[in-house]
């Protein structure tokens, strides 16, 4: 300390002796008020993280709520598209029923008709006016069912 001292006296005089006294106590003084600085700017900064990623959860949770209301309305829509698909099925299986009943019934008059037909093309024909009179009022058979 001799040579601070000195320096001290000669330099600065009381003010520089003060310092020179004290030094370890305005060191010590000094970072204690850098630490609680540092640590008091680390805690604000945590703080206002914490609010960010707060405000950043509040968001997120509702883009997750309209996610999931859009998630709803595809599945809602996707349902009633399966249904009406199913409805469209089977009004084409009945359609398809219908259909096949009705060819059936039109493929059963047409031989009728046809066997009749050939029956009456292999008989014999009249060839006079009374003949044909006389062949149709005797023809009982050539009545058919309107369907």
């Amino acid at each position: 300390m001799g040579l601070i001292s000195g320096a001290a006296g000669i330099v600065g005089g009381p003010v520089a002796g003060f310092f020179v006294e004290h030094w370890r106590g305005i060191l010590l003084t000094i970072s204690l008020v850098v630490i609680i600085g540092s640590a008091y700017y680390y805690v604000w900064d945590l703080h206002h993280q914490i609010a960010k990623l707060t405000e950043q959860n509040v968001t997120l949770k509702d883009s997750l709520n309209l996610c999931n209301q859009a998630k709803a309305d595809l599945e809602m829509a996707v349902k009633n598209q399966n249904d009406s698909i199913e409805r469209l099925k089977k009004a084409g299986e009945t359609a398809a029923a219908k259909a096949a009943v009705a060819t059936k019934e039109a493929v059963e008059i047409g031989k009728t008709y046809a066997g009749a037909i050939d029956r009456m093309s292999k008989q014999p024909k009249p060839v006079d006016c009374t003949g044909a009179v006389l062949y149709l009022k005797d023809r009982t058979d050539l009545k058919w069912d309107k369907k």
